[in-house]
């Protein structure tokens, strides 16, 4: 588990089993592959818990942005209050990975001017950075579209 901001931290299955499970006071967010024979994956809270079903697709249409959204504005409504927010997935590498890279860069903590600019500063925070090709794919497709926004997407919209 890496600490990629402050009171933001990237992992696998493995962290949160043996690290955070027993803080109950911790946001996490947990991405499984499994759990829902729906492809457009599904999303559940509860409380300072989110669960995504999100399979870590070949195909970036595989990735469904509005569980991406659901998960940014998760990070930014806990990290505020100074909140320690896990965000993790199987192996850590790709879909938890992913989605801090993109919430560090919507946020200006990371350069935001081209994905590989930010994937190179990301690798020095998280090594373990290794996004499969929907996951990459996803980020490719919608980089400018998230960089770019107005209002931000971290702003705090009512999806729960």
């Amino acid at each position: 588990m890496y600490e990629v901001a402050p009171n933001l931290h990237v992992g696998n299955e493995t962290d949160f089993e043996s690290t955070v499970k027993e803080h109950s006071d911790w946001p996490v967010i947990r991405i499984c592959a499994d759990g829902s024979n729906d492809p457009s994956g599904c999303l559940v809270r509860q409380g300072d818990k989110l669960s995504l079903v999100l399979a870590d697709a070949q195909d970036p249409a595989g990735i469904p942005k509005e569980l991406v959204d659901a998960a940014l504005l998760f990070i930014g409504e806990h990290l505020p209050s100074g909140q320690d927010v896990l965000v993790c997935s199987r192996q850590g590498s790709s879909r938890a990975a992913g989605i801090a890279l993109l919430y560090l860069a919507v946020s200006r903590q990371l350069p935001c001017e081209s994905l590989e600019a930010a994937e190179a500063a990301f690798r020095d925070l998280y090594p373990p950075y290794a996004p499969a090709t929907g996951m990459r794919g996803f980020l490719v497709q919608n980089w400018s579209s998230y960089i770019n926004a107005t209002p931000s997407p971290l702003a705090h919209e009512r999806l729960f």
